[in-house]
């Protein structure tokens, strides 16, 4: 009976996530995201070195997070937001700086 509750509570697990998991969503998007940082604000995405990256699922298909970035003997810290669409692995990103040293 405890492997048929695991299987099934497993199998809802990945249901609800798409199959991905929060590290592979987290690795799709850091580099749209640095890309996007470094389009808006007009520096080469090669001159920025991540820090840190934490994602967390909030709901079915919202993750929200923190980046933290250097360039240019600056650490800026970015609060994240992507939205995935399971059905059709495509998601959207929002980032706004939290932190600036």
């Amino acid at each position: 009976m405890k492997s048929i509750n695991f299987i099934l509570i497993f199998s809802i697990v990945l249901l609800s996530c798409g199959g991905y998991t929060t590290q592979e969503i987290k690795s799709e998007s850091q580099g749209t995201i640095i890309e996007s940082i470094s389009e808006t604000l007009d520096i080469s995405s090669s001159n920025i070195t991540v820090k840190d990256y934490t994602l967390v699922q909030e709901s079915d298909n919202v993750y929200s997070g923190i980046l933290m970035t250097e360039y240019e003997d600056m650490t800026q810290t970015w609060d994240i937001k992507v939205v995935w669409d399971h059905n059709t692995d495509e998601y959207t990103v929002e980032w706004e700086i939290e932190n600036e040293k």
